[in-house]
């Protein structure tokens, strides 16, 4: 038979891509703290899923736009507290600050990959990116 197994099914980057755009589609309406997390995980499966550099920048486009939907939401009640901050605010806004801060390291990967002298076949330049 020529079945793949369902273990690496679920690890193929069909199947990444697949459960991210789901994932986007449901998490479209949540934007407050506690979604962070969630938003966490899909970041890390992106950067797991061997798929190509244009699409990995459209998938990063799209987790950025929630990422700052979230972070917008937690800015505005940063707004309220006075210092010192407290510690469960602060505890509140370590996921923002992982999401934010792992974007970034991603997006800078990618371009790293981009313009690399190595690799000669990117599907795109690095002056288009």
């Amino acid at each position: 038979m020529n079945s793949t197994p369902k273990n690496l099914a679920k690890n193929s980057p069909e199947a990444h891509i697949k459960g991210l755009l789901e994932w986007l589609a449901l998490a479209h309406e949540h934007t407050g703290g506690k979604d962070a997390a969630q938003l966490y995980q899909q970041i890390l499966l992106l950067r797991e899923a061997a798929i190509p550099t244009a699409q990995r920048i459209e998938f990063l486009d799209l987790l950025y736009a929630h990422a700052v939907r979230i972070a917008n939401t937690e800015r505005v009640k940063l707004r309220r507290i006075s210092l010192p901050v407290s510690r469960k605010d602060r505890q509140r806004m370590k996921p923002v600050q992982d999401i934010l801060a792992t974007l970034t390291q991603d997006y800078f990967n990618t371009l790293a990959e981009l313009f690399d002298p190595e690799i000669t076949n990117t599907l795109r330049t690095p002056h288009i990116s």
